[in-house]
């Protein structure tokens, strides 16, 4: 199993999310880190995770999942679940060059 890193803990104890929630996100960012860490050859870095990297796993499940819409949309909710996307200080998104 994926250990989360401590930017996302934090920033899920720092939201009043259900249980229900909670597991959602967890699920949806271990897929991530196990697409991102394949997909890279390197292991998970929150702080190297870039604009580019979401685009590609949503591209990712979308044609090579298969997955609908959304689907594609909930697995990882990223305009309101992940730390990178929120803007939160926690796992800042870098821009590749």
């Amino acid at each position: 199993m994926t250990n989360l890193p401590t930017c996302v803990e934090k920033f899920i104890s720092a939201n009043d999310f259900s249980h229900h929630t909670v597991k959602a996100i967890k699920a949806d960012l271990r897929k991530f880190i196990q697409w991102f860490s394949t997909a890279n050859g390197e292991r998970f870095d929150a702080t190297r995770v870039t604009v580019r990297d979401v685009a590609d796993f949503r591209e990712h499940l979308a044609r090579v999942r298969r997955q609908s819409v959304a689907t594609v949309n909930q697995s990882l909710s990223l305009d309101s679940s992940l730390p990178w996307a929120s803007g939160a200080v926690w796992c800042p998104l870098r821009q590749r060059s």
